[in-house]
């Protein structure tokens, strides 16, 4: 899992620092990673389980919505804190 995040090699690590650079997914690149695949399946689960995911919601409307990063960050930076262990919402 280390080596995937931080090693310039990785097809995860590049995905990251293209659409940090470029505050959005180049739809042009053909090497997609597990990673854009599985943020669309994760997000459509939590959807159907009706389950809360606030980072997997962000990603999701990054890669597939063209969502604004610093928009995303914004939003989840400016979610009420609550207990994650009790809280049911």
């Amino acid at each position: 899992m280390v080596l995937t995040a931080t090693n310039l090699k990785s097809r995860n690590t590049k995905l990251g620092n293209q659409i940090g650079i470029s505050d959005g997914l180049n739809n042009s690149s053909n090497d997609l990673t597990e990673g854009f695949y599985t943020t669309n399946a994760v997000y459509n689960i939590s959807k159907e389980k009706k389950i809360k995911l606030p980072i997997i919601d962000a990603v999701y409307n990054i890669l597939y919505n063209n969502g604004s990063v610093d928009n995303e960050i914004g939003l989840l930076m400016n979610r009420p804190l609550r207990d994650e262990n009790t809280s049911k919402d």
